[in-house]
């Protein structure tokens, strides 16, 4: 059984919890009132203080607020994975829970870069182009229909980080093959790329594509990736890289690393179009032709 770093486990704990004091809508004096301690040792907690939580305070935290028997053991494992000094990220373990994670700490991110090779992000997909993509990988992931419109919804939920009062800041950079592969729905296509460019315009938002002129690029070795950024949590600052596979999720968050994908980044914004450039681009791509190729060379089409 895999064990999550310490930084990434404290990082995670702290976001659930808070999530669920929100969502609880109680005071902290009156959670601590139910839990048995006074009301600023419950905001110490939630706002993330130098002392490790311990597992009976997670447990009773979590009974206040209701969580389930499944969620508490996962809780509680988290905590005992920040207090561990045996340092992995891969998080094979929380195998239906690791992407949930993903999502609370993209929800928690000041600032997101991300740079993709094949499709659009999902912080900029819209539902039509989000409901083709999942599609396409649901046979191999057994997905049914309910499954695919689950997701789908998730996706668009996702999205409100870069609605809110205060929104996250979104880098994304994207290979030009994003703006050119094809997706089934023609008009489901140019409606994302014409997402693309109103998204664009948003003063949090900027989207900058790597031209295929430009040649291999600083990312062909390291495949898609994001690098979220954080405000100070407590004693958890910093910033952690993420990367995923059909097996696992890849968290990445020492200093060598995550500036190792900085410099990544940076590369690929200096062989990246400018933000206006890419934005002439996009709309170029939504007067040519989007249909799948197979599509185009059928001769029973019109």
């Amino acid at each position: 059984m895999d064990e999550v770093s310490p930084t990434l486990a404290r990082r995670m704990l702290l976001s659930t919890l808070q999530r669920l004091h929100k969502a609880d809508g109680r005071s902290t004096d009156l959670i601590g009132a139910e839990v048995g301690v006074d009301g600023s040792t419950v905001a110490r907690w939630l706002a993330g203080g130098k002392r490790k939580l311990r597992a009976h305070e997670i447990r009773g935290l979590c009974e206040v607020y209701g969580v389930d028997e499944d969620t508490k053991n996962q809780l509680v494992r988290l905590a005992q994975d920040a207090g561990s000094r045996n340092v992995t990220q891969r998080l094979s373990w929380f195998a239906t829970y690791q992407f949930g994670m993903f999502l609370d700490l993209e929800r928690d991110a000041h600032r997101v870069v991300t740079f993709e090779s094949t499709v659009v992000p999902g912080l900029l997909q819209t539902e039509g182009y989000a409901r083709e993509v999942i599609l396409a990988g649901a046979p191999a992931a057994e997905l049914n229909e309910a499954d695919v419109q689950e997701r789908v919804q998730l996706r668009m939920e996702r999205q409100k980080v870069l609605r809110r009062d205060r929104p996250a800041e979104l880098l994304a950079i994207l290979d030009e093959a994003v703006i050119r592969r094809p997706i089934a729905d023609a008009d489901a296509m140019r409606a994302q790329l014409a997402h693309l460019l109103e998204m664009a315009e948003r003063p949090n938002v900027t989207i900058q594509v790597i031209p295929f002129s430009a040649g291999p690029h600083a990312a062909a070795a390291t495949g898609p990736f994001v690098l979220l950024s954080f405000d100070h949590l407590g004693e958890v600052p910093g910033e952690i890289a993420y990367g995923e596979n059909p097996a696992n999720a890849l968290y990445m968050e020492t200093k060598e690393e995550t500036d190792r994908y900085r410099s990544v980044a940076d590369h690929l914004l200096s062989q990246a179009l400018s933000p206006e450039a890419s934005a002439e681009m996009i709309a170029g791509a939504m007067k040519e032709p989007v249909t799948p190729e197979e599509e185009r060379d059928d001769p029973s089409k019109p």
